[in-house]
């Protein structure tokens, strides 16, 4: 409680300067600063000349369109721009003493006397994107923290569920039109990023705080100057960049979710520094245990005394028993600081400092169900999941600006922590006692993870003016990681003839199982270009762009699980005697401290073949385009791309290393991809734009291994599949876009993809009752879609009803997808099929679907965002009310197994509706109130189940949970 006592200090410290802070600018000289771009392409044009006659002050514009003139008098000014090849513009502008005025310009080389005079131009604001939409080269769409700041969005992850066409997966992996993340790719900046989790190739979206972040950017018409690996869209993660003028910012907050408030919260006792999401080493692999390898020449080995490996174990901190406290607020803490600085009128220097730390509470309720082929329960289960979590993020960037060349770094860092305890309690036909009693089941997890991101990237933009060339390059180095430091997962039963129906027991030591994971992705980059901007027939610049680069990507993982073994005494009650006790010194070594007999636990290790495994993967990459306006009205962008892969895995068995090539297969050595687009403008502000692209989806490592494998994040088995092939897609894309005005929207987009042996999970289900998934080539899929998008403010009229109306927005997007697959299917597929090892049958090609006709795996078929707000800058005030619903999803696919067909596993459709309201204190501050998942509806996984005889069918709900609603309260005090 101190921390949030310290929390409620700074807040009323923060409040008491907004109100008391009055305008202390300096008196005297101003500055006139701003950005001049092409009308045509929207980019920035350097070398233009800004002058202001009557007071002799002439500057040029840099390599990004930018200028600044300092010490130009208080009053009003006439700023003339001119540059040969366009017409030449003024604009008058007043200056206020001390002030910084900001004055943007849009230059025309064809049309005369044209000045368009905007605000200040951003990158964060809702009028900016819409403004780089407008001209940018393919279709594409954005929200920015402006709009972000009016939600009860904390990460990237909730963000981008606003974006038209875009819903995340329950693991907050994107969507993007229905394709799920292998069809789908994030980048930070213009630069791939690797995923901590190692059974997954996309980053959650859930790591990137959303105070970090400038705008997200959702790539839907390919160029050739991207990644091939492309069809849903790239979504673009772009941090924040350093500001023109000084700002800065500190904000502070607290919240609470009512599904855990004041509520029994399980958790475990831990290190000394868990709340601040850093594990102080009480988690840490004993040292012992490193020094032997895994298999029967490691821990395992007969040479390895018992009494060692009791010693081993009782170094482990003996902590099984969950407790509970009662959960508490959250509490938020960011801060942010950049500014840039012009030497001599020829250079810019700038920068940006953030950070931030978040923590939270959060209680899920859940309940599970399996059933038999006979309609018979076989588990069903009750519980409880309680998460602490802590982000923690940071971010700096420094920029160096001249005439002629720009260079800027980035390094970002975020880390999220999660403290998860389950308790879970339900019958589990699958465990019996010797007596072939069934049982109830307790299950006990106490988890703590670490995913971590560290990104750093330099680039550079460099123009030789003469000869009209300019040449582009970019760095970065990106290490994502999860750190699983000692997990433990305790089963205890209950007999059903018990007497005492609370009476669960640990009846054997072996139902104890602890594991350590760390897992590294390393992806390196390095990307450069060389562009040649010229004029057409008509006068038109246009530009030829060759470029090249390569991507490297490394990953390792390992991970070691152990698990108690031996006689010793069974039976305990855990409900009376807390297992701790069993697991001191007299249990283990005996009760004088002696060995006397092999009646007592020992540990054992228990790693897999494939728990240990390495990957690499180089991609080369060559590409050239063009951005051609045929005419002033229509503009074409396309291109060729040629990329050489290469892939190897290697896995470990129990006494040696086996390294698979993958170079041939399933990857293509050799592809060639590459898009057109063309954007028709008849008349302003209106887009009309027509795409078609060949791109490319490969599998990833884990899907291609030879071997059965845990999933690290949750209880499933998969089996890799190394003959998975890599996906070819076609996409065809078509938008028509009206911009009323600068901050308004009307867009109507049509898409259909056609891919050739898409890659889709399945489950596989080898003797009753027990689950297996893997990986599967379809024949091949259509996606077809259409995507709505309105933002209009509801002034009509004339006079003081227009002005009122004006102040509310209402905002639609939805779109609408149909997808249907294709499969193969020869035979029906058996236990005994699966019990094949691997690589004596591939069996894969024998599967047989439950539904010959389904949309794919995470394809919704209808997508829905609305908005209602009220903004009134003159009061500093806005409130929002959003929704967000999603039409139900296939999750896993069915198929048959034991001649019983087992239904596909969908995720059901739910609503969600947030509301915001925030209100500016005076001149620096503003308080913001959020009240998010005000429905609070379950949410739940459903299967359809075919009884044996095939003459009823049963829609099962798998499982069922709510996420709870929530209260959250910020203050931020800008400078």
């Amino acid at each position: 409680m101190k921390l949030f006592k310290h929390l409620a200090l700074v807040c009323a410290v923060l409040i008491g300067a907004s109100i008391l802070t009055t305008d202390t600018a300096a008196q005297g000289a101003g500055t006139i600063s701003g950005r001049v771009i092409d009308a045509n392409s929207g980019d920035g044009i350097i070398g233009v000349n800004v002058i202001i006659n009557e007071i002799k002050k002439v500057t040029g514009t840099d390599i990004n369109g930018r200028y600044a003139l300092t010490g130009v008098p208080a009053g009003i000014h006439t700023v003339v721009f001119q540059m040969m090849g366009y017409n030449r513009t003024a604009a008058q502008v007043t200056v206020d003493p001390g002030a910084v005025r900001a004055l943007n310009v849009s230059l025309s080389y064809l049309s005369t006397d044209e000045v368009v005079v905007t605000a200040k131009r951003l990158t964060n604001t809702e009028a900016s994107l819409l403004s780089a939409r407008k001209k940018a080269a393919v279709a594409q769409d954005a929200i920015s923290s402006e709009q972000i700041a009016k939600s009860p969005d904390s990460n990237a992850s909730d963000a981008a569920k606003r974006v038209v066409g875009i819903t995340m997966d329950k693991d907050d992996r994107v969507i993007i039109r229905g394709l799920g993340e292998r069809y789908s790719s994030v980048m930070l900046g213009d630069s791939p990023i690797p995923s901590p989790d190692p059974d997954r190739r996309i980053v959650p979206m859930d790591i990137f705080p959303v105070g970090l972040l400038d705008n997200l950017t959702v790539i839907k018409a390919y160029t050739p100057d991207l990644p091939g690996e492309f069809c849903g869209g790239v979504v673009q993660i772009n941090p924040r960049d350093y500001p023109e003028n000084l700002e800065g910012n500190v904000s502070i907050g607290t919240g609470m979710n009512f599904n855990t408030i004041g509520k029994d919260f399980w958790t475990y006792r831990g290190g000394k520094s868990d709340w601040f999401g850093v594990d102080d080493g009480t988690r840490a692999m004993p040292e012992e245990l490193n020094k032997y390898g895994i298999g029967s020449m490691g821990l395992n080995s007969p040479a390895v005394p018992n009494i060692l490996r009791r010693k081993i174990g009782i170094s482990m901190k003996n902590i099984y028993s969950p407790e509970t406290i009662k959960g508490m607020p959250d509490g938020k803490l960011s801060f942010s600081v950049g500014d840039s600085f012009r030497i001599k009128e020829k250079y810019t220097i700038g920068f940006i400092i953030s950070g931030l730390f978040n923590s939270g509470f959060k209680n899920k309720e859940y309940e599970s169900k399996e059933l038999l082929k006979s309609f018979e329960p076989y588990r069903f289960y009750d519980g409880k999941e309680s998460t602490y979590s802590v982000t923690k993020g940071g971010l700096l960037s420094l920029g160096f600006t001249s005439k002629y060349n720009k260079i800027r770094s980035t390094t970002f860092y975020t880390q999220k922590t999660d403290k998860k305890t389950k308790v879970v309690a339900g019958y589990n036909e699958d465990r019996q006692l010797a007596g072939g009693d069934i049982v109830w089941v307790k299950n006990n997890e106490l988890l703590y993870h670490v995913d971590g991101l560290l990104f750093t990237q330099a680039a550079g933009e460099h123009v030789i003016a003469p000869a009209d060339l300019t040449i582009e390059w970019n760095g970065s180095f990106a290490l994502a990681n999860r750190d699983e430091p000692d997990s433990r997962h305790i089963q205890l039963i209950n007999p059903l003839t018990t007497t005492n129906p609370i009476a669960y027991k640990l009846y054997r030591p072996q139902d104890i199982h602890r594991y350590w994971l760390d897992h590294e992705d390393r992806v390196g980059t390095f990307n450069a270009s060389l562009a040649y901007k010229f004029k057409q027939w008509s006068g038109i610049y246009a530009k030829i762009k060759a470029g090249g680069g390569i991507f490297d990507q490394r990953r390792k993982s390992n991970k070691r699980t152990f698990q108690w073994q031996g006689s010793g005494v069974s039976g305990t009650d855990g409900a009376h005697e807390p297992l701790e006790w069993y697991f001191g010194w007299p249990f283990i070594v005996g009760g004088a401290g002696e060995v006397t007999d092999n009646n007592h636990y020992y540990l054992r290790e228990t790693t897999s073949d494939s728990d240990k495994y390495t990957g690499k993967q180089r991609v080369y990459n060559g590409y050239g385009m063009m951005d051609f306006p045929i005419i002033r009205q229509l503009r074409m962008v396309g291109g060729f791309r040629y990329e050489n892969s290469t892939m190897g895995l290697t896995t470990w068995n129990q006494t040696y290393s086996m390294y698979t090539d993958l170079k041939s297969n399933p990857l293509q050595l050799h592809n060639y991809l590459g898009g057109v687009s063309l954007t028709a403008t008849p008349i302003d502000d209106l887009n009309i734009r027509l795409a078609f692209s060949k791109t490319l989806a490969r599998p990833d490592f884990r899907e291609v291994s030879e071997f059965r494998y845990q999933l690290y994040t949750e209880n499933t088995t998969m089996l890799g599949n190394r003959y998975l092939k890599q996906s070819d897609i076609q996409n065809y894309d078509a938008r028509v876009e009206w911009f009323p005005s600068a901050s308004e929207i009307i867009a109507a987009s049509f898409f259909y993809k056609y891919l050739t042996k898409p890659i889709e999970l399945v489950e596989l289900q080898a003797t009753t009752g027990a689950e297996l998934y893997s990986y599967r080539n379809a024949k091949s899929a259509r996606n077809i879609g259409c995507e709505l998008e309105i933002r209009k403010n509801l002034g009509f009229g004339s006079g003081k009803a227009k002005n009122i109306m004006d102040n509310f927005i209402v905002s639609l997007n939805a779109a609408y997808i149909f997808s249907r697959i294709k499969t193969t299917m020869k035979k029906y597929i058996t236990s005994e099929d699966i019990s094949i090892p691997f690589n004596q049958d591939d069996y894969f090609d024998f599967i047989i679907y439950t539904n010959k006709k389904r949309p794919m795996q995470g394809q919704s078929p209808w997508i829905v965002n609305a908005g209602f707000e009220y903004a009134n800058d003159k009061i500093g005030h806005s409130t929002s009310l959003l929704f967000n619903m999603f039409g139900r999803r296939i999750i896993r696919v069915g198929v048959l197994a034991d001649g019983i067909p087992h239904g596909d596993v969908y995720e059901e459709s739910y609503p969600r509706l947030d509301l915001v309201v925030k209100q500016k204190i005076l001149e620096y501050g503003q308080v913001k109130l959020t009240l998010g998942n005000l429905i609070d509806p379950y949410i739940t996984e459903t299967q359809e189940q075919t009884h044996e005889s095939y003459l009823i069918k049963y829609n099962l709900t798998r499982k069922k949970y709510r996420m709870g609603r929530s209260l959250g309260f910020g203050y931020t005090y800008s400078f």
